[in-house]
């Protein structure tokens, strides 16, 4: 009762202050003015001292697996497909740095959503996806070196196609006479192809990127539709797919791939999916890959030798921030600034 009783007292006299503090204010509007206006310009004048300035901050988290090369690999987080503008600004910017290598792909799924029907003679094979590489990628990656019969590509229109060992064995390609040069004409995508190569589908998913992931055709599963009953659901009723619907993704073996020149591919109707870089020799890749960023926000994975010339691998990204300037000056004028207004108050 006496602590209730006293916080009351407490309260009813600040109150009344108050209240006699407004009622000074009140009667004596010219001194009330001139106070609020010294405090105004005390105010002004500190903050005219700081400023907030935007800034660009770079981060980089170390991976545990080594690098296969010296370079950068842009692909979407979710492996969605990008604009093809987007491979003519990092063309512009990395150019003049390093080797450049667009990747593309045209897939059907995994079997239960179907395939992509090769046809050589009377014979047929079932692939699951078209990989369009350029002839620049043996450059980039070294991939050309997983060849066990015939050729790279040689120019980015040619018609040719490169089959893995099984659907070349399944279709009856003779390896000897694609080493040759005189490989035949495969049906892909209802259009004749040129056999130059076959490649061994274990060395090709043995060889990984920068993102310790193979180079073939990565294809998106959402997770929420392998619940039983979710499909039917989704047919009977018109929902629409929310931002939280958890996606991931797994490669298609290199198996039951056929590769094309991505100029071809992506003529067919292919989009841009990712891109690696390799860097030439004494290039400033740090400097590079920060000057990109501060233009754009995307994940980049790099692969770069560190202060003591190890090579590395990092996720690189960059984030908006906003510094304070001048926070330090302020100590002196801010204190002044309290005298002056407590010397204004005490006299009011």
């Amino acid at each position: 009762a006496g602590t209730a009783s006293g916080d009351l007292s407490r309260s009813g006299t600040a109150y009344v202050a108050f209240m006699i503090g407004i009622s000074n204010m009140r009667r004596r509007m010219m001194r009330t003015g001139l106070t609020l206006a010294t405090i105004t310009i005390l105010t002004f004048t500190v903050l005219s001292f700081t400023s907030f300035t935007p800034s660009i901050q770079f981060i980089g988290f170390e991976k545990d697996w080594k690098p296969p090369y010296s370079g950068i690999l842009f692909h979407d987080v979710n492996w969605w497909s990008w604009e093809p503008t987007h491979y003519d600004y990092l063309e512009s910017h990395f150019g003049e740095s390093g080797t450049l290598a667009p990747r593309t792909w045209l897939t059907m799924g995994f079997e239960e959503a179907g395939y992509i029907p090769m046809r050589l003679e009377g014979k047929e094979a079932a692939g699951l996806g078209v990989l369009g590489l350029s002839p620049d990628e043996p450059g980039v990656t070294g991939i050309d070196r997983t060849l066990v019969a015939g050729r790279w590509f040689e120019q980015p229109d040619e018609e040719s196609v490169i089959l893995s060992d099984h659907l070349a064995s399944q279709l009856g390609v003779n390896f000897d006479s694609v080493e040759r040069g005189e490989g035949p004409e495969v049906r892909v995508l209802g259009e004749p192809w040129r056999v130059i190569g076959v490649f061994d589908s274990k060395a090709f998913d043995a060889r990984l990127d920068l993102n310790n992931e193979p180079i073939t055709p990565a294809e998106e599963q959402f997770i929420q539709f392998n619940m039983p009953g979710m499909d039917q659901m989704f047919l009977m009723n018109d929902v629409l797919l929310e931002e939280d619907i958890e996606i991931t993704y797994e490669h298609i073996p290199a198996s039951r791939l056929a590769i094309v020149p991505y100029d071809r591919l992506t003529s067919r109707g292919a989009q841009l999916m990712s891109v690696a870089v390799r860097f030439d020799e004494g290039v400033d890749a740090r400097g590079l890959i920060e000057s990109y960023l501060s233009r754009s926000g995307f994940r980049l994975f790099v692969g770069m030798p560190d202060d003591a010339g190890v090579m590395r691998t990092y996720s690189y990204s960059s984030i908006g921030a906003t510094t304070l300037e001048g926070l330090g000056a302020l100590v002196v004028p801010l204190l002044i600034a309290s005298l002056i207004v407590l010397n204004t108050m005490m006299g009011a």
